[in-house]
């Protein structure tokens, strides 16, 4: 099989045949979202970095919208910054 590679990613655990199908669905040049575990970062258990991710071109990638999520429903969280920072 001959092809290119658009995207990579590891994970911590396998993936289901069905989240398997939806990150290919996703497609190349589609958005969606990814989720960063920062919860050794925060100190709350099930705390969550989001970004959108879209392909920004045929080599990169471009993450936005940075989000703070906690699915700890005991969590209530306060003041944590999230700073956007470009490289030139």
């Amino acid at each position: 099989m001959t092809g290119t590679i658009k995207f990579a990613a590891v994970h911590s655990r396998a993936l289901t045949p069905g989240q398997v199908l939806q990150n290919f669905n996703a497609g190349v040049g589609q958005s969606y979202f990814l989720l960063f575990d920062i919860s050794a970062q925060t100190g709350i258990p099930q705390t969550y970095l989001m970004m959108r991710t879209s392909q920004y071109d045929s080599y990169s990638y471009l993450f936005t919208n940075p989000t703070f999520i906690s699915l700890n429903p005991n969590a209530a969280p306060a003041n944590i910054p999230i700073a956007v920072f470009a490289s030139v």
